[in-house]
């Protein structure tokens, strides 16, 4: 009837049509009775067309299409996207003094997540399955062992596709955590994925790799929603995502020759040859592998040997006895004092003490 239509016209504009709304199934029922509201599927086509316009999305309790619009089977939620994508926070899914929101999913009928944003970050990864996921105007396909970098500024969706089950958690956290453990633990790091590129940075792990993360994703299920426990999974994980651990880099639209570089940068003879051997492996000319750099990896190709020379001489230093001065040349600083500075510049102390203090934890 006409005060139902009004009435919920007037709900929709209060909670904002430029947002999207969740309607429960109760409220929809109230308003349009339970059997028509169920059954009466042209009438409800209709109604939701006349009130928001446009592509809708619905998860529902049966499936079915009406009038172009796709009806998923899943929850008792109903969620109508309109053209203007949803803005997500963070408080809508956390209770109090929770620091972060972990989500596990598994889908094995038709599903799709509607276009929006969010005013914080996230990582999200499969472990089973296939999805595809529609980001900043580009369209990537997912498979399992992919791991998503989500910025706040990235619009997107992502739905499943047909072939199997899909199994993926999603890990939601504050931006403001996110830069203090950045400016902590990786300052300058051209690896850090969470990067300023137009696309997030997908990451695509191989199956023992993926069999920790599993286990490390059980653990942080089961802690509490603190800032450590998401400190140490963070730092996990991005340990399990350097390139030492076989972590293939698949940075959303790189060229292929700069990701086989990136990789071959760190064999032992290369690294030490430096930026001529970076040129060599990505088999371009000087200024546009340059430029490439910059572009892709946000530093120049100086700048990014020698942040690969410091994290192989850092890992030797924790893990080894051999001579500091040896060590740098191993990896490709020749100068001492050269390493010092960028040593202490990215790491807060200079080698001796680092190792000192790293070997004393182990001991």
């Amino acid at each position: 009837e006409m005060r139902d239509i009004h009435a919920l016209r007037t709900l929709i504009g209060r909670k904002g049509r430029q947002l999207g709304i969740k309607v429960q199934f109760e409220f929809l029922e109230f308003f349009f009775g339970k059997d028509r509201f169920l059954w009466n599927d042209i009438a409800f086509a209709l109604v939701v067309g006349d009130l928001i316009g446009g592509e809708s999305c619905f998860h529902c309790c049966r499936s079915y299409s009406i009038m172009g619009i796709d009806v998923f089977p899943a929850s008792d939620i109903f969620f109508l996207s309109v053209d203007m994508p949803i803005v997500l926070t963070l408080a809508e899914f956390l209770r109090p003094r929770e620091v972060f929101h972990l989500q596990s999913d598994r889908r094995t009928n038709r599903w799709g997540v509607p276009q929006h944003t969010h005013r914080f970050a996230e990582v999200f990864w499969i472990f089973q399955g296939n999805a595809r996921h529609h980001v900043n105007g580009t369209t990537l396909d997912l498979t399992a062992g992919s791991v998503v970098f989500i910025r706040p500024q990235d619009l997107h969706s992502l739905e499943k596709l047909p072939r199997g089950p899909l199994d993926f958690v999603n890990l939601a956290l504050p931006t403001v955590h996110l830069r203090a453990l950045q400016h902590r633990y990786f300052p300058n790091d051209p690896l850090w994925p969470w990067s300023n590129a137009r696309l997030p940075e997908v990451r695509v792990l191989e199956p023992a790799q993926l069999d920790r993360l599993r286990d490390w994703t059980a653990e942080l299920a089961a802690a509490p929603r603190t800032a450590r426990e998401l400190d140490r999974f963070l730092l996990n994980l991005m340990d399990l995502l350097a390139p030492t651990h076989g972590g293939e880099v698949l940075s959303a639209g790189m060229p292929d020759w700069l990701e086989r570089a990136c990789r071959g940068i760190r064999e032992p003879g290369t690294m030490r040859e430096g930026v001529p051997a970076w040129v060599r492996l990505c088999g371009r000319g000087a200024e546009h592998v340059a430029r490439t750099t910059r572009a892709w990896l946000g530093v120049s190709p100086t700048e990014y040997v020698n942040t690969v020379r410091l994290q192989a001489f850092e890992r030797q230093l924790r893990s080894t006895s051999i001579p500091i001065i040896e060590l740098g040349m191993s990896v490709g600083f020749e100068s001492t004092g050269h390493l010092y500075e960028r040593f202490n510049t990215r790491y807060g102390m200079p080698p001796n003490r680092y190792r000192r203090t790293h070997r004393s934890q182990l001991v």
